[in-house]
């Protein structure tokens, strides 16, 4: 699926560019032992490749009604002030 979207989506390059800094700030946060920017950056991340996957033609769409209610899950428990995210 990868490949397709290397080639496909508009969206690649975007998500390609700000890896990097998406990672760097993984390893701060590992450094720091801070869960909050590790879970925030790789979610984020996650977000943008599936952006690009979900842009390519033909698009690339993994996601079920099952992953949508997890993934709103994850932000209502955020909201009552625990530590989770989805990657």
């Amino acid at each position: 699926g990868m490949a397709i979207a290397v080639k496909q989506s508009p969206f690649f390059r975007a998500w390609l560019e700000t890896h990097g800094a998406d990672m760097e700030a993984i390893r701060r946060g590992i450094g720091a032992r801070d869960l909050e920017l590790v879970g925030e950056t790789a979610e984020h991340n996650c977000l943008k490749m599936h952006a690009a996957s979900i842009a390519a033609r033909p698009a690339l769409l993994y996601w079920t009604p099952a992953t949508l209610a997890v993934m709103h899950r994850v932000h209502a428990l955020r909201d009552q002030g625990l530590p989770v995210y989805f990657t």
